[in-house]
């Protein structure tokens, strides 16, 4: 199978790159670990006593850690972060579409089918960190976003340092989503499993996509509409603005100079 995959390690050689095949091996105990964390939390039946102890988690490190977190896995944040490595990972901006319409076409199927409710609208006395949603728990949507990203990002790169870290942040995304009172670990897991899943289609869907100037300016058209609705998107998160600000601007002025510069190599070569 043709090779498709850059190494974000090595952004200045373009044709250094390891196979479909090889990429999605090195990736495969992400759903692995997302479903024995399914079967070990549905066996033992610890899936309120799980959630009750990792809920406190934030007494002792603070609510800010975890709302920052949290916000990896919004589906806008997950585009538009995607679409702004697209100068050394253009494969990531081509997947990401797919990607996150697969994960937030299951996600939405798999909330109205189960119907499980949230925390808030069970649990007493637990610690809340933001909004504080009752329904549509199973499965977690951030997890899902935030593992998506992280295995798009997994499948970029041969380093297994960087796989490592990219998975424990990912997974600290997944905590968030208990952290913050909005999720059962079992949402959680879930949320693990349906993220890769939905990444590697994505990809699959994109492999045969090739780069050119006209998706480019597209893809950054897509990253300046994308991050100024960011200024004005409502995460749950008040408290983390200043992040969803930063995030949005960098995502405007990236997107702005790569335009600057096609607009400037057309002008050049007429």
């Amino acid at each position: 199978m043709a090779n498709l995959f850059l190494k974000i390690t090595n952004s200045t050689n373009p044709s250094s790159a390891i196979s479909i095949r090889q990429a999605i091996y090195d990736t495969f105990l992400v759903p692995v670990f997302g479903l024995i964390c399914l079967g070990l939390i549905f066996i033992f039946d610890i899936n309120q006593s799980l959630f009750i102890s990792l809920n406190g988690i934030s007494q002792s490190t603070g609510e800010l850690l975890w709302a920052g977190l949290t916000l990896l896995g919004d589906p806008v944040i997950v585009f538009c972060l995607a679409l702004s490595l697209h100068a050394i990972a253009p494969q990531i901006s081509f997947a990401i579409l797919p990607t996150l319409i697969i994960g937030g076409s299951a996600v939405f199927y798999f909330k109205d089918l189960f119907a499980v409710v949230r925390p808030p609208g069970l649990l007493e006395d637990i610690i809340v960190i933001g909004q504080a949603p009752v329904s549509g728990a199973f499965p977690s949507g951030h997890t899902t976003g935030a593992f998506a990203l992280a295995t798009l990002l997994m499948l970029l790169t041969a380093n297994r340092h960087i796989k490592a870290g990219l998975f424990i942040i990912a997974l600290l995304a997944g905590v968030s989503r208990i952290a913050v009172g909005v999720h059962w670990p079992l949402d959680v897991s879930a949320g693990i499993v349906l993220g890769w899943l939905s990444a590697i289609l994505g990809v699959q869907i994109s492999k045969n996509w090739q780069y050119s100037q006209n998706k480019t300016r597209i893809i950054n058209l897509l990253l300046l509409i994308f991050s100024f609705y960011l200024f004005f998107r409502n995460t749950g998160y008040a408290q983390m603005q200043l992040v969803q600000f930063t995030i949005a601007l960098s995502g405007i002025v990236i997107a702005i100079i790569s335009l600057l510069k096609i607009y400037k190599g057309q002008t050049t070569n007429r």
